[in-house]
């Protein structure tokens, strides 16, 4: 197939543009047919006409660079005849991802990756019964992106509570309580520590009385 371009300097003996409306003959041969889409039929007949208005020109007057441009278009348009087969084989696909984020639950991602999932979902649903199969293979692959790129949501940690050290700091004989006033004891020590010294200073007096009279 020539491109566009480049100059095509066409046999003496052939009519100038022949490869061209035998081109155009056999793209006719499609519009019709049922097994392709609607819209790329549609398409191909646009660039059909097109074609033909090339042609319609006085044959010695026909530019080269002009055929060989419509014969690149048309070659296109016949290759991107869609199989209405293949277009529902792509719904098909597109729809089970679709049916796959039922399952999923904002509470359980992040609110980013969460978005970004909601904005291809959108497109996806979109495309979804048009008659454009790049149009749904491509979100279909938007999609299957952002599905795979879910991040979950961290759990919240706990508040801590009061601990058992605590606890066990404040029960009796721990080192905890060792700064508490032990009341019994003390004031035992304390009572006997008084009276031991008044009958101490009570003997001193005595012996000092008894000095006095002699």
């Amino acid at each position: 197939m020539a491109n566009p371009g480049i100059r095509y300097v066409f046999p003496t003996e052939n009519v100038p543009g022949q490869e061209l409306l035998d081109l155009i003959n056999h793209a006719n041969s499609y519009l019709n047919n049922e097994t392709f889409t609607a819209i790329s039929r549609a398409t191909l007949a646009t660039v059909i006409e097109s074609a033909r208005e090339v042609l319609g020109t006085n044959s010695t007057n026909i530019l080269i660079d002009s055929v060989e441009t419509a014969i690149y278009e048309l070659t296109a348009a016949v290759d991107g005849l869609v199989l209405v087969a293949e277009l529902e084989a792509a719904r098909v696909r597109l729809q089970s991802l679709i049916n796959q984020m039922d399952a999923l639950n904002e509470a359980d991602l992040t609110p980013a990756s969460w978005t970004s999932l909601q904005q291809a979902l959108s497109a996806a649903l979109g495309v979804l019964e048009r008659e454009d199969i790049a149009a749904i293979n491509a979100a279909f692959g938007i999609l299957n992106t952002a599905f795979d790129q879910l991040v979950q949501r961290q759990p919240t940690p706990p508040i801590p509570g009061p601990s058992d050290d605590d606890d066990d700091d404040k029960k009796p004989g721990n080192g905890g309580n060792q700064n508490l006033p032990q009341t019994g004891q003390s004031s035992s020590i304390s009572i006997l520590t008084s009276g031991g010294l008044l009958l101490a200073l009570g003997l001193v007096i005595a012996v000092k009385d008894k000095k006095k009279f002699e």
